[in-house]
């Protein structure tokens, strides 16, 4: 079996757990905005990355929210991945079909306020890390990691964070959010 099918197979054999993970998090309602369980998300999402073998760490700039910033691999190259754990208010409420922060399966996708943006994505790659590393070995590059908490309100101390933590930031290329793609539709790595 080929290192990639032993990938596949792992992430096929840890789906439910996978998902389970990501639901803990919708249900944690991280409105930024409101400064609701900005801490409590920040904690789960540094003893997520951990778990992935990711060496991390909870920082804040000035008076901001929580940051966590880790790495894992070697390798000459580093590509640093961004994520947020913060979302919007679910205004207004009785527009959504269900509760917005109690995570609902329905037609073979997840619905609940974060999926999207930005826990899913933060969640997907936390684990990718963890299934290659279970299955595959260490990562053949450096993987930097850099999740905030305050995306969603313009992001008012990330600059400052940036600027105190750049040596550990640095990279050759970063993956952001949920991406980008050229004008013919192809995922780019920025």
């Amino acid at each position: 079996m080929t290192p990639f099918a032993k990938f596949d197979e792992h992430v096929r054999a840890h789906a439910r757990e996978y998902v389970d993970e990501l639901e803990a998090l919708i249900r944690l309602p991280t409105v930024s905005a409101h400064k609701r369980a900005i801490d409590e998300t920040a904690a789960a999402v540094l003893a997520r990355a951990r778990r992935a073998g990711v060496a991390a760490e909870a920082l804040r700039a000035k008076d901001g929210p929580p940051t966590i910033v880790g790495e894992t691999g070697t390798g000459a190259r580093t590509l640093l991945v961004y994520d947020h754990y913060d979302v919007q208010p679910p205004d207004p409420e009785n527009e959504w079909k269900t509760p917005p922060f109690e995570p609902v399966e329905r037609d073979g996708m997840l619905f609940g306020r974060g999926v999207s943006d930005n826990k899913g994505n933060l969640m997907a790659r936390l684990q990718a890390i963890e299934a290659y590393r279970a299955t595959v070995g260490e990562l053949p590059l450096r993987i930097r990691v850099l999740f905030e908490g305050e995306e969603e309100i313009g992001s008012e101390h990330l600059a400052d964070f940036v600027k105190e933590n750049a040596a550990r930031l640095r990279a050759d290329g970063c993956i952001w959010e949920a991406g980008y793609k050229d004008a013919a539709g192809r995922p780019t790595i920025s």
